[in-house]
């Protein structure tokens, strides 16, 4: 799951989406789907849904920061005279990618449908703000200024160490069953930091490089194993 989100955000790091947003997504989503279907409870068993979700200081409060927090950068672009440059790079890209997403929306929307209703509330609306949000970006793309895409394409396709670390972290997620967890960390550390690297490593530092390996496995091993108490997965050698 690690590595295939973090493949995703790789690639939509390279249209120009940030993963941020994602990664505060997946750790604040349970926690505002609870707050949502609470308050959404609250104001139906009072009759005042609307009331109780934009009705209240706090909540106007809140919406009020969250509309300035999206519309500050925009306009803070604009005045900079940045908003024509930005939306000019990958203008092609960006829009199959918006549009995918606001499919992937409705998808979600259609598969609410065989949800309970309280079930349903919270990721119906996410869907539809999805779709939204997906749609009126694809609009800002197609009405944009001419697109830069072929003197920026070339930027979308990986280098050969971005290649090989991506296999590197493939080949550990992988190998994890088979080897364990820390022999195939060791060996994706190592890979990693080879491939990192820009000149040609003389014996010392291969060395030093593999001490290092050594060490940051090892404490995380230890520190997870035996602080957390997680279970690690225990392959054929560790």
């Amino acid at each position: 799951m690690m590595f295939v989100l973090g493949l995703l955000g790789w690639i939509l790091a390279k249209f120009g989406f940030s993963s941020s947003p994602i990664v505060l997504g997946l750790v604040l989503g349970k926690i505002a789907e609870q707050g949502f279907v609470q308050t959404y409870l609250i104001g139906s068993a009072q009759g005042k849904v609307f009331e109780m979700f934009f009705g209240r200081p706090i909540a106007i409060g809140i919406i009020v920061c969250c509309v300035i927090a999206l519309l500050f950068p925009l306009l803070a672009a604009r005045k900079k005279k940045q908003v024509a440059e930005s939306s000019e790079t990958f203008k092609l890209p960006t829009l199959v990618v918006t549009l995918l997403m606001a499919v992937f929306g409705g998808v979600l929307l259609m598969e609410t449908k065989e949800m309970s209703l309280l079930g349903s509330v919270f990721p119906s609306y996410i869907a539809l703000a999805l779709i939204a949000l997906s749609l009126l970006l694809a609009i800002k793309t197609i009405v944009g200024k001419s697109s830069k895409e072929a003197r920026h394409i070339s930027s979308l396709i990986p280098t050969n160490r971005q290649i090989f670390t991506i296999i590197s972290l493939g080949f550990w997620t992988l190998s994890m069953p088979i080897l364990g967890f820390a022999v195939s960390a060791f060996l994706s550390f190592i890979a990693i930091m080879f491939a990192s690297n820009f000149e040609k490593l003389k014996a010392k530092t291969m060395s030093l490089y593999f001490l290092i390996s050594f060490l940051i496995v090892a404490i995380f091993y230890i520190l997870m194993k035996n602080v957390l108490l997680i279970r690690l997965p225990v392959g054929l050698l560790f």
